[in-house]
């Protein structure tokens, strides 16, 4: 409780989840502050902030703000999705490479160092032009690509703690091998993993505005990405369409790299207090 108490009080963790909580109202109050389609044109091309349109217009006189509200939503499902996909992957395939080591233990290293060989951005590019754009899709292409990280730090917690007296206590008892790692050795080597992957889920937001600025996202879905990719060609005469999104895409990921900072420094006091 003195660590949670100290993590919630720490203030990267609090400026991070502030900063967080407003993306999530922003993306779960989007039909009510922004309703309609976003991607339909409601004004003038290229109109300044002001007036009607607090963050201007694009080139299509789309309304930047109802685009922006309406993209945290995206950004927010790509980072949970993503992050939550590699956290599931990362922690059963690590914990089994650990504990059953062997063959297995080489054949699991050896798919680890392949995913970090090839680009994660050419990976995802070559995976998304060969089974599509659709946000579902996009959310399990970027989840399947960063999952490695997650399970090498299992691997070397299953690795540290398999030693330990409760395990082979619990296997003196009789207890099952899987039941063994799942419900004792997993469960205490879990906050690093956390807290990388919290780290992954801005990695999963700046993979998917990469993509939509590159043309590739949904386009039948608002994006800050596809918000940028509108901008490109209009910085100088429309600035406002690269500002806007990019402080928000900035402080999101500032969110995110807050907590998983914070979180990891709790864990390292613990660490080091229990050495």
């Amino acid at each position: 409780m003195k660590k949670l108490k100290s993590f919630l009080t720490n203030p990267q963790t609090v400026t991070g989840l502030v900063i967080l909580v407003i993306m999530l109202g922003l993306a779960a109050l989007a039909p009510v502050i922004c309703p309609g389609n976003p991607l339909f044109s409601v004004g003038k091309p290229l109109q300044a902030p002001g007036g009607d349109f607090i963050m201007g217009t694009d080139y299509l006189g789309r309304d930047v703000w109802a685009m922006l509200v309406w993209g945290s939503r995206i950004s927010i499902i790509f980072a949970f999705g993503a992050s939550l996909l590699s956290l599931i992957v990362g922690i059963v395939l690590g914990a089994l490479s650990g504990y059953i080591g062997g063959w297995f233990d080489d054949l699991m290293c050896r798919i680890f160092e392949l995913f970090y060989i090839i680009p994660r951005t050419f990976l995802v590019i070559l995976m998304v032009a060969f089974f599509g754009s659709s946000v579902g899709l996009m959310v399990i292409i970027i989840g399947i690509t960063i999952w490695p990280s997650n399970a090498k730090i299992m691997r070397a917690q299953v690795l540290t703690l398999k030693s330990r007296g409760y395990v082979q206590a619990g296997n003196v008892a009789g207890g099952t091998k899987l039941g063994i790692l799942f419900k004792h050795i997993v469960p205490n080597g879990m906050g690093p993993v956390l807290s990388n992957s919290i780290l992954q889920m801005a990695q999963a937001v700046l993979t998917e505005a990469s993509l939509s600025f590159l043309g590739l996202g949904d386009p039948n879905r608002a994006s800050w990405g596809l918000i940028l990719n509108a901008g490109q060609k209009h910085i100088n005469s429309a600035p406002w369409l690269v500002i806007y999104p990019g402080i928000a895409l900035a402080l999101l990921l500032l969110a995110f790299n807050l907590i998983g900072t914070a979180l990891h420094k709790t864990l390292n006091v613990k660490q080091a207090a229990m050495e």
